[in-house]
């Protein structure tokens, strides 16, 4: 067997049998691992979903209100439906996610605006701002450990005095992005 240089790609002749094993080196510890082919692919390509919206959504005075997510700005792994469960993106592989929105509030210089993530029907992490008269965004982010069929989703509300416009046609007016950082199973502390 040659030596083989840090840093350096070989390239692969023929394709890999998903039951091949590979051998991978830990570079801070020096420790080796083998594995099968497909699971070290796998930690390869981490799923994502990245939608926005392509229309503005109304929000009724004091209500928390699901926001729909009509476009999919990239969505490789088929985590969210246009169709079915719009509102949600539904995890599918167990790992530590990273989740951002961001939400433009129409102009209104009354109230409070609030963004919600919510995970499996629960406010998980929360961001407001006071209105504007030139309108508001408000963003909101977390890292959180999701196993799969978790499910994602923003919610918005406003007291303005009146329903008041979110979202829009344009990128800059509504995101809602999930894309994983770490597979495997973990527990508030520690893995499993």
């Amino acid at each position: 067997m040659a030596d083989i240089d840090n840093d350096t790609s070989y390239p692969v002749t023929t394709s890999p049998a998903s039951t091949d094993q590979v051998v991978i080196i830990n570079k801070a510890t020096g420790l080796l691992a083998k594995t099968a082919f497909s699971n070290a692919h796998k930690g390869l390509t981490l799923p994502v979903c990245s939608l926005g919206m392509t229309a503005v959504q109304e929000l009724a005075n004091t209500v928390a209100t699901a926001i729909v997510w009509d476009y999919e700005n990239c969505d490789p792994d088929n985590l969210h439906s246009n169709s079915t469960a719009n509102t949600k993106i539904i995890i599918a592989t167990a790992g530590i996610y990273y989740i951002s929105s961001y939400l433009l509030f129409a102009a209104d210089a009354d109230g409070t605006r609030i963004l919600d993530i919510y995970i499996n029907g629960a406010t998980y992490a929360q961001n407001f701002a006071p209105g504007s008269a030139s309108g508001t965004v408000v963003h909101v982010s977390t890292v959180r450990p999701l196993a799969a069929t978790d499910y994602v989703e923003v919610y918005g509300t406003q007291n303005a005095g009146g329903a008041l416009n979110v979202g829009g046609a344009n990128s800059y007016k509504a995101n809602f992005s999930v894309f994983m950082i770490r597979a495997g199973s973990f527990t508030a502390g520690g893995t499993t």
